[in-house]
């Protein structure tokens, strides 16, 4: 991709109108102090953001036909090796639920201090709709007396989340699903992966390319949410109570005291499969999300009727709030399946 005499070497799958847009701010120079990237988590933020620092603190980068980032000057070196020293990154430490203001002002303590490189200092604050309330108010005061040469990135799946004067003081840039056609591409042409691997994994992964990378990296990752989805596309179809909660305890044997990471992945590919067969009674096969399921999906959707799926469906709705409510996973997950 090129930009005004530039080459683009942003590596990245898909929302190419948000990397055209960007590297324009960058070419006029015409920079706003914080930006807000929105969208589904695994669809790239991080990797477009990061791309976009170090471009802007290429040395290279207002020279004429340069490529962007050039790669080769001592600057370039220190971003691809992770140091270099007025790059900061916040998000919620993995024993809390929100971004503290202690971690705000260390974070602003160092970002009003002097450039250490004599550039610009750039603060990637991921998940940032899980900011505290005295956070981002500390957030918006430092954006309300903005400093020279330093830039705020906010990532974000919900922008409501995010107080409207912050909002109002940044660009708002919008991450969408990837079409799966290109993740496919992207999978076989430079990860080199078989093409019905690439397959299920574009169509699994619902338009996030960062997840089907990670399932490829990691396969047992990956074998273990098949084998997930097979339990519970068994527990869908059985008429008999008890096998059915006999499943769920092969997919869910604890008792969490609220709903973390992997209760709402239990969720999702729930609803994934419902999904998927209400696609398969519309005959929209290509559409499913679980390809590698496909023969038992078209069996489970000849035997289970529409009204039935969209009474799970429904009830998946209302589990969504029991959990967000921090109900009891157990509890909810057992009445789902007693009502599925």
């Amino acid at each position: 991709m090129e930009i005004q005499g530039h080459q683009l070497h942003w590596l990245h799958i898909g929302n190419e109108r948000v990397t055209r847009c960007w590297a324009a701010h960058l070419a006029s120079r015409e920079l706003a102090q914080s930006y807000i990237l929105v969208g589904p988590a695994d669809v790239g933020k991080a990797m477009v953001a990061k791309n976009f620092m170090r471009t802007l603190v290429c040395e290279r980068r207002d020279q004429a036909g340069s490529d962007w980032p050039c790669e080769q000057c001592e600057t370039c070196r220190q971003t691809a090796r992770g140091i270099y020293p007025d790059f900061y990154e916040l998000d919620v430490l993995p024993d809390k639920q929100k971004i503290s203001i202690d971690q705000v002002r260390q974070l602003l303590d160092k970002v009003g201090l002097s450039s250490l490189a004599n550039n610009y200092e750039v603060a990637l604050i991921r998940h940032a709709d899980q900011l505290s309330e005295p956070a981002a108010n500390a957030l918006l005061k430092n954006l309300e007396e903005p400093q020279a040469q330093a830039l705020f990135i906010f990532l974000v799946e919900n922008l409501s989340a995010l107080p409207a004067t912050i909002v109002s003081r940044s660009q708002v840039f919008r991450f969408y699903p990837v079409a799966a056609d290109l993740i496919y591409d992207h999978l076989v042409n430079d990860w080199g992966t078989n093409r019905d691997l690439a397959k299920n994994l574009a169509q699994v992964c619902l338009g996030r390319p960062n997840l089907a990378i990670r399932f490829l990296e990691q396969p047992e990752l990956f074998q273990d949410y098949c084998q997930t989805a097979k339990i519970l596309l068994q527990l869908i179809t059985s008429p008999v109570l008890a096998d059915r909660l006999a499943y769920l305890r092969q997919v869910y044997p604890s008792v969490a005291i609220s709903a973390g990471e992997t209760e709402w992945n239990l969720w999702q590919i729930w609803l994934g499969l419902i999904r998927d067969l209400l696609l398969i009674k519309q005959d929209q096969l290509p559409l499913i999300q679980h390809w590698f399921l496909r023969d038992e999906l078209e069996k489970a959707a000849d035997v289970l009727s529409l009204s039935v799926l969209l009474k799970i469906f429904t009830n998946l709705g209302a589990a969504r709030e029991y959990l967000t409510a921090n109900v009891a996973p157990n509890l909810v997950f057992h009445n789902l399946a007693v009502g599925a």
